[in-house]
This record gives structure tokens, C-alpha cells and sequence, in this order.
């Protein structure tokens, strides 16, 4: 998942749910610790390949909200599990 911000993704509720690589929807709830990691993981990563690729273009950039509430889904889940 590349985060774009021109690719604007169907109303999915990113605060609640987790999209997979084949497009299916996981609640963080549901998702084992070992997963709820990996996915943070996976999207640190891309917002740091984000925040570069803006920094080497000179521009300003927001990230998109889904990618802000796809990491606070995932954050609020992690928290609840300590």
C-alpha cells in the first residue's frame, strides 16, 4: 500500500479497520499483536518514504487522512492491549 496522495481510497472507516494487501477488511481488534506491529511498522515506513520523497522535491506535503487514521486505528488498538 504506497501512499499517494492523489489516490483517494472508497469510504472505508481506517479509524476501525485494516485493509489487506487483497483488499479485504480486518478490525484492529481482530488482528494478533504479531499483526497490529507489522502493519504499524509497514505504514511508519511509508510515511517516512513519504516525508523524503517531499523533502527531495522541495515540497509540502500533508499525508492523506486515511493514512492518519490508519495509524491511529492502529495506535488506539496497541494501547488498548498495552
Amino acid at each position: 500500500m504506497m501512499i499517494d496522495k492523489n489516490e483517494v481510497p472508497p469510504e472505508i472507516d481506517y479509524t476501525e479497520y485494516w485493509e489487506t494487501r487483497d483488499g479485504d477488511l480486518i478490525r484492529y481488534a481482530d488482528m494478533t499483536d504479531n499483526h497490529l506491529i507489522n502493519a504499524h511498522n509497514m505504514i511508519e515506513r511509508q510515511v517516512c518514504d513519504f516525508i523524503n520523497r517531499c523533502a527531495n522535491r522541495n515540497e509540502e506535503q500533508e499525508l492523506p487522512e486515511y493514512v492518519e487514521q490508519m495509524i491511529d486505528g492502529l495506535e488506539t488498538e496497541m494501547k488498548k492491549r498495552n
